[in-house]
């Protein structure tokens, strides 16, 4: 048994198994011992033979076998199944009756590979070998693949209609059809972005963890907590904010307000921008976004934020240019205003405040240039984005908080699961080019894009502020240029 992590694979002997056993009498007399320690997890049987647990890497390579199960294997690297767990199965089982003369010429059993896995992304490595192993199946040979839905938990009653509800809503459509459907996805030829070249940017294993109120009301815990993830030198922080308010009852809509952390980090060329957190919202009040988007910003020690004021996020503006009262966690905040030359609105706002905000105005030609420079900034690596929350996971193995409490789960892998929403949401998107020469980014049926246009804009602000301090450095140098 392998996966990912070793608890994982171990879960199916210290736990399945030991459920089984439990259960069925039969069973257990034939169990010799079930060892749980971490180094040494296998089950035992009385006629010699044995279920063992290792882990996915180079350090696996001495165990042999004659039949490998890979759980969750597109989490294990394609690498280490071709040289290290396959090479389990370099000898066939012999079982002693082969020696008897009668069974001379009696065939050996092929030694199996067993993957399972839920459904991912068509780029990833594994959907093509789960295709090959389903046109060998199609073609006679010795494969078998297929796609067991939840459909068949709520038959089996290992699951609940509500839980799947309740699921489905809170992790998306395709994050859903992909984990309880087993529908491979993949972008479509309109597709402006590519599932290869944004994977390639998920590197971060670090998320940055807003304070809870009680964290915030505690003066220890505070201080504590707001030293994590410490400001580089020359670092730049922005905050971007993709409103939904709906316009008679300043009630976010059936679109999710999402408000985006950034981290922009001085590399020498320029910026490499790190997204450590992001979070959606349905049903925030005006006021109540205002004063999270000011409570963010404080605590983020941000330098800059970001939103589109046209139509409904104007009410989120101007309410941002207000003095602020935060009553869960007794906080008051000042105004927040634009600063000098960034919008090109025509508003009437207080100009008393702490100047930090970017206005953006959704023209043609600004709409393609966020477009463009986010494309630009996944094709040269220059984003870096959240790993994917199973690959997470492992850090937590020895979290006995993480493994007994679920809300503290959820609280632990939300900013990756958001950012894997972020990447399904782009992928779905299309595009086409306009008679301007400018690229359009639209929905797909009733799909969003209220993450993608929030890390769209944070991304926007950062290549701006990158240019601006290249034009900076350039006139600093100044001096002449000479002609013969």
């Amino acid at each position: 048994m392998a996966s990912g992590n070793k608890k994982q694979a171990g879960n199916i002997i210290t736990e399945k198994i030991a459920e089984l056993r439990h259960k069925h009498p039969m069973l257990d007399r034939e169990i010799e011992d079930i060892k749980t320690n971490h180094d040494n997890i296998c089950c035992i049987f009385k006629n010699g033979s044995k279920i063992m647990v290792v882990a996915a890497n180079d350090g696996a390579r001495s165990a042999r076998g004659n039949c490998i199960v890979a759980d969750e294997f597109r989490m294990i690297k394609e690498n280490i199944i071709n040289t290290v767990l396959k090479q389990f199965l370099t000898n066939p089982r012999k079982p002693p009756f082969l020696e008897k003369p009668e069974y001379k010429d009696y065939p050996l059993e092929q030694n199996k590979e067993l993957y399972l896995s839920s459904a991912f992304l068509k780029s990833h490595w594994s959907y093509k070998k789960f295709i090959n192993l389903t046109k060998r199946m199609c073609e006679g040979k010795p494969s078998f693949s297929c796609d067991i839905p939840y459909i068949c938990s709520l038959d089996h009653k290992l699951i609940l209609k509500e839980k799947i509800e309740e699921d489905r809503a809170e992790i998306g459509e395709f994050a859903f059809l992909m984990e309880y459907v087993g529908i491979w996805y993949g972008e479509s030829e309109n597709s402006f972005f590519k599932s290869d070249e944004i994977n390639k940017c998920r590197i971060l294993t670090n998320a940055y963890y807003p304070l809870s109120d009680d964290e915030y009301r505690n003066d220890d815990i505070r201080k504590k907590r707001m030293k994590q993830m410490p400001k580089k030198k020359d670092e730049i922080r922005i905050i971007s904010c993709d409103i939904a308010v709906c316009k008679s009852s300043s009630k976010v809509s059936n679109d999710n307000s999402v408000f985006t952390l950034m981290r922009m980090l001085p590399d020498g060329n320029g910026y490499v921008r790190e997204i450590v957190h992001m979070e959606s919202y349905n049903g925030l009040s005006v006021e109540e976004q205002s004063t999270r988007i000011k409570r963010l910003f404080t605590e983020f020690n941000a330098d800059r934020i970001i939103l589109d004021a046209q139509g409904i996020g104007f009410s989120v503006l101007n309410e941002l240019s207000k003095s602020s009262y935060d009553k869960t966690i007794d906080e008051h905040y000042e105004p927040f205003v634009p600063y000098g030359g960034s919008t090109s609105i025509d508003i009437e706002l207080s100009k008393e405040g702490k100047q930090v905000i970017y206005v953006f105005k959704g023209y043609e030609q600004t709409n393609n240039n966020v477009n463009v420079y986010l494309k630009n900034a996944f094709m040269s690596k220059k984003i870096r984005l959240l790993i994917d929350e199973n690959e997470k996971k492992e850090d937590f193995d020895n979290d006995k908080t993480f493994h007994s409490d679920g809300s503290y789960q959820a609280y632990k892998l939300l900013p990756f699961i958001q950012t894997s929403q972020f990447i399904f949401e782009t992928l779905n998107l299309e595009y086409e080019v306009r008679p301007t020469g400018n690229i359009a980014i639209k929905e797909k049926g009733r799909n969003r894009k209220d993450r993608y246009s929030s890390v769209g804009y944070a991304n926007y602000l950062a290549q701006l502020i990158e240019d601006e301090e290249y034009r900076k450095k350039n006139k600093k140098k100044g001096g002449f240029m000479f002609f013969t």
